[in-house]
């Protein structure tokens, strides 16, 4: 399973708001859907608590990829709401996030390893293009998450910690906050997690990152999150969350991003949050927007040979 730079000019001040790798990879088929179909209730109420009408949710099934700003708890924090229709199952579509399959046709990275906690990750590391020293680095990072979770991860894992409070929904995954914030105590039955370590050219720069992965599924809905613990350059860390509804034909997605990065605080930050979210939200749009058209075309998405996504805007 799996998950997914843009730059701004504000009161003079050049803010980069991040190179995001979307850890998201779908399955997709030709799109068929009935807009007059009206949405079950869950549904409807789903859109709601991310401030979407059921007028919006008709328009997302008939294929319009809309957004929502989502309050920010942090003044470096980033954080909105981008809803797509996608015409698969939610099994699929959990399967296919997880295993972050959009990753391996992403040509900015390297290197990517994917592992299950109880796996050992001594080749994970040794596999990466870098030297000792880093692949050390690296591996100290990820053992420090594995033992301790978020407070292993020091200033990105209590920024984390911030999104995980505020934007899961409690109600409908009840406990699965608590999974994220203890992790690795007090998991969930049924909880899936992944490990991913991979290297990106973010900013015409090798950046290093690690993240970590988990899902809940029922019969008819899912929910993957995940947590990018440690970033080399350009953003702080970032945490992703995709809550999934199945609808007749298909799935609709709201997928969650907030970002944190030191480069919208300070001096003139109202300003630079607002240019900052606003292009953050049209970049992850038109990105799943390339998703969808290109996994309609070729499955799952790896091997892709045209119109390559761009991860690093998602």
């Amino acid at each position: 399973m799996t998950f997914c730079k843009a730059g701004f000019h504000a009161n003079g001040l050049i803010v980069k708001t991040m190179a995001i790798v979307l850890p998201l990879s779908l399955a997709l088929l030709p799109i068929c859907m009935d807009a007059q179909t009206p949405a079950p209730p869950p549904a409807v109420a789903v859109a709601k608590s991310y401030g979407f009408t059921e007028a919006e949710l008709q328009k997302i099934k008939s294929g319009d990829i809309l957004s929502k700003d989502l309050p920010e708890k942090s003044d470096k924090e980033l954080a909105g709401v981008v809803a797509v229709f996608l015409p698969k199952t939610v099994k699929e579509l959990a399967e296919i996030l997880v295993e972050g399959q959009l990753l391996k046709s992403d040509r900015t990275i390297k290197a990517l390893q994917v592992w299950k906690p109880e796996a050992s990750a001594e080749k994970a590391f040794a596999g990466l293009a870098a030297n000792a020293e880093t692949q050390a680095k690296l591996k100290s990072r990820y053992e420090a998450y594995r033992k301790n979770g978020l407070k292993g991860a020091g200033a990105p894992g209590e920024q984390l910690a911030l999104a995980i409070k505020a934007i899961l929904p409690t109600d409908r995954w009840p406990g699965y906050s608590k999974a994220l914030l203890n992790y690795p105590d007090n998991q969930l039955a049924g909880m899936e997690h992944r490990f991913f370590c991979y290297q990106q050219e973010l900013e015409n720069k090798p950046t290093s990152i690690l993240s970590h992965r988990a899902c809940v599924k029922s019969d008819h809905a899912a929910l993957i999150t995940e947590q990018r613990y440690y970033v080399s350059q350009t953003y702080n860390c970032r945490f992703i969350a995709c809550d999934c509804v199945e609808l007749p034909g298909g799935t609709v997605m709201f997928y969650v991003n907030c970002l944190f990065t030191d480069q919208v605080a300070g001096i003139g930050s109202g300003l630079r949050h607002s240019i900052g979210r606003k292009r953050m939200l049209t970049d992850v749009a038109a990105n799943l927007k390339n998703v969808r058209e290109q996994l309609q075309h070729n499955g799952s998405g790896e091997n892709a040979q045209s119109a390559p996504v761009d991860a690093k805007r998602l």
